[in-house]
């Protein structure tokens, strides 16, 4: 049976329906199952009976290496490494409720692959799913076309462009080589003068050789590229409709400036790790956007400059099913350090931990 159900344009009634349809359970999250129970007297008692979420089939999380072990020992790491589905320790409340902000101004846009699409399909443990029962589960997808070669962004976490740009990669499931260049960087802003740019947001794509810059721009070639040649409403312009006024710049900006005051727009000293021997970032970041718990990361590795890899796994995409069969459970953010070894699924634990890694305290002493 297919539920051909909530495509791209309809992200604003999804929202609402989920928002009208979760008081009716009480949601117990954690990392083998779901658990969803429904008034006693609820017709819905019996049609969701038995219903496991997210987590149902997760396995435990790989082993850590010895030396990537020794190093979270030595930074005296503080934060849960425990991955738990949905955990919000108590001290990060207000942080990631502020960080959820973005996501309900912007329509939930980052949230859904294009063309998102669900369907019931018997019951197989071998694959990844959100929700089963227990002869089937429910499967999504989306459209996804994915280049050979990440592209490169030129980013600014808090530019409302940048958002926007950060939107249309996430639906299209693109994977990114962001190269950080909040104000005051000192690491990648003298690259956006080869491409013909002045200021973020940018993209250069290897696959085709081709530089472009601006929301509007980048995101026409993005879904004309790698999309099925429609642009979603939510990034359209129409006639004069796109000045500082419109929708478009207004909803972008109270999303980055209102409610997350600039976050990651200003650098920190740091001291980033090498590439990889075959010229690849070392870290890689496993997010989508619109999750508040991968915001506050990115955040941070914006503010530090730390180039890297952003593999974008929004609802629907095939790379959900990618980072579970690769790890044997799906929860992000997950951030990869191969200079180090690395891994770790905990936001309050990634950001605590490139904050020890890679931020420099700045000298006291003036120079001349």
């Amino acid at each position: 049976m297919a539920c051909k159900c909530i495509r791209r344009d309809d992200r604003l009634s999804l929202t609402w329906r989920f928002l009208l349809f979760l008081p009716l359970f009480s949601i117990d999250i954690s990392v083998n199952a779901l658990s969803v129970q429904s008034p006693k007297s609820g017709v819905l008692s019996g049609l969701l009976g038995g219903l496991e979420g997210p987590g149902y089939n997760f396995l435990p999380p790989p082993p850590m290496q010895p030396r990537a072990k020794a190093l979270l020992e030595k930074l005296n790491i503080q934060a849960s490494l425990e991955p738990v589905l949905a955990k919000v320790p108590p001290s990060e409340i207000f942080n990631l409720l502020s960080a959820t902000v973005p996501t309900l101004i912007r329509g939930a846009s980052g949230f859904f692959g294009l063309d998102y699409q669900l369907q019931w399909i018997p019951r197989d443990d071998t694959k990844y799913a959100y929700i089963a029962t227990k002869t089937s589960q429910l499967q999504e997808t989306c459209f996804a076309k994915s280049p050979a070669k990440p592209i490169i962004f030129y980013d600014v976490e808090s530019n409302p462009e940048c958002r926007r740009v950060r939107e249309a990669c996430s639906i299209l499931s693109l994977t990114l080589h962001v190269r950080p260049v909040p104000r005051g960087g000192r690491q990648f802003r003298s690259e956006l003068k080869q491409h013909g740019a002045s200021d973020a947001p940018c993209i250069f794509d290897p696959n085709t050789g081709v530089a472009v810059t601006g929301a509007d721009r980048i995101n026409s070639f993005l879904f004309t590229t790698y999309g099925n040649g429609e642009v979603p409403r939510i990034f359209e312009s129409s006639g004069n409709d796109n000045g500082p006024f419109s929708w478009q710049t207004v909803s972008s900006t109270l999303a980055v400036g209102l409610a997350r005051l600039n976050a990651g727009g200003s650098s920190v000293f740091s001291n980033p790790p090498p590439r990889t021997i075959d010229g690849k970032p070392a870290l890689t970041l496993w997010a989508y956007e619109g999750s508040p718990f991968c915001k506050v990361v990115a955040e941070t590795m914006s503010s530090l400059e730390l180039e890297h890899n952003v593999i974008y796994t929004p609802r629907g995409s095939p790379n959900r099913a990618l980072l579970w069969r690769q790890v044997g459970r799906f929860q992000v953010p997950y951030l990869e350090d191969a200079h180090t070894g690395v891994s770790l699924f905990e936001s309050t634990a990634i950001v605590e931990y490139l904050q020890k890694q890679y931020s420099i305290a700045p000298s006291p002493v003036q120079f001349m």
